[in-house]
């Protein structure tokens, strides 16, 4: 199963089966019966902590997906997409990619990757690595 998931809280929006593409939200896990929808998903902002620190580290990327488990001490990353199939992404939350909020997001990520490619930081230059190193500095004091 795949799983919207609100990244503020941990809470399950809604949850569907990988190989259907129904329209019908999938209640339950097929494996517990455990109720999915409203279920709060454990160490979720220590998963978004961890999948932009890794994001951070890789600044020439934009949309990336990331493979994260749940285990009892945390999450553990798994593996990392450069090309997402954005199609999980809608039939997870069961709306289109550029509907609601993502579109304004998505609009303006593209216009700051434009700004950014404008002043050189994303040209592969020095002062690219340079941002990327400030940004990882500036996220590690703020956690510590």
């Amino acid at each position: 199963a795949m799983c919207h998931v609100d990244p503020a809280t941990g809470r399950i929006l809604r949850a569907q089966m990988m190989d259907q593409m129904s329209l019908n939200p999938l209640k339950a896990s097929p494996h517990s019966g455990q109720a999915l929808e409203g279920y709060v998903l454990p160490f979720v902002a220590r998963a978004v902590s961890l999948c932009q620190d890794i994001h951070a580290n890789l600044p020439y990327h934009g949309i990336l997906g990331f493979d994260v488990f749940i285990a009892a001490e945390g999450p553990v990353f798994s593996e990392l997409g450069s090309l997402p199939i954005h199609n999980i992404f809608q039939r997870s939350a069961g709306r289109g990619l550029l509907s609601g909020r993502n579109a304004d997001l998505l609009s303006a990520a593209e216009s700051e990757t434009k700004r950014l490619q404008t002043i050189g930081d994303l040209s592969g230059g020095a002062d690219g690595h340079a941002r990327s190193r400030r940004h990882r500095a500036t996220r590690s004091r703020r956690r510590s």
